[in-house]
């Protein structure tokens, strides 16, 4: 760009150039001199001749004008609030949170990381560039002129734009005990040090980590979609989910193994869904989840699959409870060795009923009464909404269970002592009464229900012989919901939204003419936690779901030696909660033999994602607003001011210093 200058005559009548400008640099006054600044020539006015020049002289000189330099002062304007914005644009756009929760990033993370390095060091540079030029024109201005020789003499090699410079001052400083350096020299100090330390501070506030990048193509799922899920057997879910829940093996979702959840939730609190694949819980609640078909890799668009929400609690009083105690109002219906099956017509709309049934396993007894209440059938689940708004369950099932254990005394062990059986029950459930009396006789009153009979059904499931003593009793009380349909899936934060209710497409007709249909998710539980004809012994298998001490071996006998505990039967029915959602969706397989492609899906792939480094981005982000703010209003103020140079060269030092006072 052209130079600007302003053309005047110069005093002895030659053409030269004259600039007019305000804040121009201007020598302070002398007692005995008036010294009036001129481009290259300087007028004196007073007594002392040894002060005057030579008028012919200074005719001779040729006039050197003032100009302007608008590349730098566009350079400082622009590149540092650019870069500043770009690094907020990094935190906000390309950033993952928590790369432990949510392991998808965008595609061009990895790019963005190593191009913030590369701009970092050029936007240094450049706004060391456009503060020389400043630096230069800053001089001109009263306010920022240097005083003496020595400070003048700081601004040489532009020493405030680097450790040498700012060592050097530090070095005067403990020598002479005086500062060295001026107000201008501090300035451009403070914002070239904000950046020096910012660039380094952002760099450790981001961090590559391994994860997953979207693609352009269709991902392959195994799962169940809407026309498959009811092309199986009934009872498969629960059949194959037995084995599964007796065995205590893992509950991991297969593949990439995601479990959505509704948006706000802070998946951190929730330990079985920090890592990847998510697992279904065993131990803590489980929120409104959404459990969908699964590739290899995280995918985005719109699915459709199951719905769910479970959560179960140890039962403390009897007060918790709101089936069992009206176990009065019910009648029986169904009655052998195995159980007795109990139902009420009482609340309209619900199904209810109460199983009572007995299990042994060696030198343990328990009598045990299993509620359940809803209003879900496998004809019906689909048409009640069972969340509100907010993902709470608005109309849950409910399941209750209260069991009194009891030491017997086998045959074969009448010589084990009883001091070493611990007879302590951590969680007793208060004020629920007991089967038995304190004489070891059937509780008339406790086992009272409408009978239709003179005799009592559940009188069958007491063995009173060998009765040692009865134990407090243990209860776990659980409520759940379920439905199918579709969502958008983000997996970003693992969140899905829009939730729509779409029921599945009607199963194939079997031999006997019936449409095949899957059971709803909860009647899991209901399978594996009482007597069934493939697995009667309910006190076994709860033993094996939690992987309890096994008995204890004596040359006459084993036995074993303390009570089942209300923390193991809490966690053998969250773990068959567990279990049956994934039955219901996967049918528990974990391969890739036969998948589907999702069309309404994008897949993605392994690569790097963008995260969050050891430091927070809030300080560099503050470092680069002071720095950005400095640059732009010093270049805008100063950096189009006319002066005699680009930058502070040895000319220029030549007229400051001749202008500073003798």
């Amino acid at each position: 760009m052209e130079p600007s200058t302003d053309r005047r005559a110069s005093p002895d009548g030659i053409s030269s150039p004259y600039p007019t400008i305000p804040g121009r640099y201007e020598l302070a006054e002398h007692p005995e001199t008036s010294v009036r600044q001129s481009n290259h020539t300087r007028r004196y006015n007073g007594s002392d001749s040894s002060h005057a020049s030579d008028k012919s002289q200074e005719a001779r000189e040729q006039a050197y004008p003032l100009r302007r330099f608008t590349s730098r002062a566009l350079v400082l304007v622009t590149v540092p609030p650019l870069l500043t914005a770009y690094f907020i644009l990094i935190n906000w756009v390309y950033m993952v949170p928590d790369p432990d929760m949510s392991k998808y990033g965008h595609r061009n993370g990895e790019l963005v990381f190593y191009s913030w390095w590369i701009l970092g060091v050029f936007g240094l540079g450049l706004s060391k560039y456009g503060l020389a030029g400043v630096e230069a024109a800053m001089l001109h201005d009263r306010f920022w002129h240097a005083d003496n020789t020595t400070s003048l003499m700081m601004h040489s090699e532009h020493s405030w734009s680097g450790f040498g410079g700012w060592i050097r001052c530090f070095n005067i400083l403990i020598r002479r005990r005086k500062i060295p350096a001026q107000r201008l020299w501090w300035l451009l100090s403070l914002i070239t040090l904000a950046v020096t330390i910012a660039l380094p501070l952002s760099g450790l506030s981001m961090e590559l980590f391994d994860g997953y990048v979207q693609l352009s193509g269709h991902p392959h799922m195994m799962g169940y979609f809407p026309e498959s899920y009811n092309n199986r057997t009934e009872h498969q879910p629960t059949d194959r989910g037995f084995v599964v829940w007796q065995s205590g093996a893992g509950v991991n979702l297969p593949g990439v193994g995601i479990a959505y959840t509704a948006p706000g939730v802070d998946r951190s609190e929730y330990g079985y869904l920090e890592e990847f694949p998510n697992s279904m819980s065993v131990e803590q609640d489980v929120p409104d989840l959404f459990l969908t078909p699964q590739a290899e890799a995280p995918v985005s668009g719109t699915i459709w699959g199951l719905r769910l929400s479970y959560n179960c609690s140890i039962v403390h009083n009897a007060s918790e409870l709101t089936i069992l105690p009206r176990k009065g109002q019910f009648h029986a219906v169904d009655s052998d060795a195995a159980l007795t099956r109990l139902e009420s017509g009482s609340v309209p709309g619900k199904t209810e009923w109460i199983d009572v049934y007995n299990t042994t396993m060696k030198n343990l007894l328990a009598y045990v009464e299993f509620g359940k209440s809803g209003n879900t059938t496998k004809d019906n689940y689909l048409d009640v909404e069972r969340f509100t708004g907010d993902g709470t369950i608005s109309d849950p099932e409910i399941l209750e269970i209260v069991a009194w254990q009891m030491l017997v005394q086998e045959p074969s062990m009448r010589s084990v002592p009883l001091n070493m059986f611990n007879r302590g029950i951590a969680h007793p459930v208060d004020g629920l009464g007991s089967p038995i009396t304190e004489n070891h006789h059937a509780n008339s009153s406790f086992l009272a229900i409408e009978s239709k009979e003179k005799t009592c059904p559940l009188n069958r499931h007491l063995n009173l012989s060998g009765i040692i003593e009865v134990a407090s009793p243990i209860g776990v009380r659980c409520q759940s919901a379920s439905t199918l349909g579709s969502a958008r899936v983000d997996p970003s934060d693992s969140s899905f939204h829009d939730f729509t209710r779409i029921p599945p497409v009607p199963g194939h007709y079997s031999e006997g003419n019936e449409r095949l249909r899957t059971e709803p998710f909860g009647f899991g539980p209901v399978d594996f936690l009482r007597p069934m004809d493939d697995h009667p012994n309910v006190f076994h298998n709860l033993l094996q779901s939690v992987n309890s001490y096994p008995q204890k071996v004596l040359e006459n006998g084993s036995f074993y030696s303390h009570y089942f505990q209300s923390e193991q039967l809490l966690s053998s029915t969250m773990r068959a909660y567990a279990v049956d959602a994934l039955q219901v969706m996967y049918d528990g397989i974990y391969t890739f033999d036969n998948t589907r492609l999702g069309e309404n899906l994008t897949a993605s792939r392994p690569g790097k994602v963008l995260g969050p480094g050891d430091v927070s981005p809030h300080a560099p982000t503050v470092l680069f607003g002071v720095w950005a703010a400095g640059c732009v209003l010093l270049g805008l103020w100063y950096g189009f001011r006319l002066r005699w140079a680009e930058t502070l060269n040895g000319y220029s030092f030549l007229r400051f210093e001749s202008s500073l006072p003798r």
